[in-house]
């Protein structure tokens, strides 16, 4: 898990040059990626457990900052195993992996809004960082604590003035767990649907929402 967790530079460069080559050679959208997960084929306890769904939202923030087209991941299927975002039997989703809760916060944040780079201080090789300037003027961010023993306390100042702040808690019983995932206090159903429980208002002092992240985490935090 701490290997998964740990950021791969290969896969920036990857991206970064492939990506150029798509400029160079006018190809419009930029690359789309396929067959993407966080193993190729299944390790029990790994591509099925909680940690990968923080490498997937690292992979598709990755993906973002170099321009890609898009990113698709491998699909189920009967006898497929519990490594794809969607178990299923070829007629029913089964299972919610972790890649989808992954996929699903990105999506809570990903609003066509402006995406900004940050920097983390002190830089930590357990805590990513992301930030979307929204069009109607609100800043989302989603913070990753990779940390399995640690508790991390981030200030986030976005470049406007806020007067309110809400979160979204990601996680699990441990990164390793493949049962108990919820976002929001909530699970996502087999249906696709989702209702968070919990959303509570973030502190704010000096203009920046003070978040407290549990180990082997993720927070979503509005800011408006």
């Amino acid at each position: 898990m701490a290997t998964l967790l740990t950021a791969d530079p290969n896969i920036p460069e990857f991206l970064a040059q492939t990506n150029a080559a798509a400029t160079a050679g006018h190809i419009s959208g930029g690359v789309r990626y396929s067959e993407c997960n966080s193993i190729s084929g299944e390790v029990p306890g790994l591509t099925d457990s909680f940690g990968a769904a923080l490498w997937t939202i690292d992979f598709l923030f990755v993906n973002a900052f170099n321009q890609s087209g898009g990113v698709a991941f491998t699909s189920g299927g009967s006898g497929a195993g519990n490594y794809t975002p969607l178990v299923d039997d070829l007629t029913n989703v089964t299972g919610i992996g972790p890649d989808f809760y992954g996929l699903y916060a990105y999506k809570l944040i990903s609003k066509g809004g402006t995406l900004m780079t940050t920097q983390e201080s002190p830089v930590s090789s357990t805590l990513s960082a992301y930030v979307i300037e929204q069009p109607d003027g609100s800043t989302d961010a989603i913070l990753s604590n990779k940390d399995p023993n640690n508790t991390v306390t981030v200030a986030v100042t976005p470049q406007g003035s806020i007067s309110q702040a809400t979160s979204l808690l990601l996680t699990a019983p441990s990164l390793t767990s493949t049962t108990g995932f919820t976002l929001g206090g909530s699970p996502i159903n087999i249906d696709g649907s989702w209702t968070p429980t919990s959303n509570p208002a973030v502190p704010i002092v000096d203009n920046a929402a003070l978040l407290v992240i549990p180990p082997g985490s993720a927070q979503i935090v509005h800011m408006q």
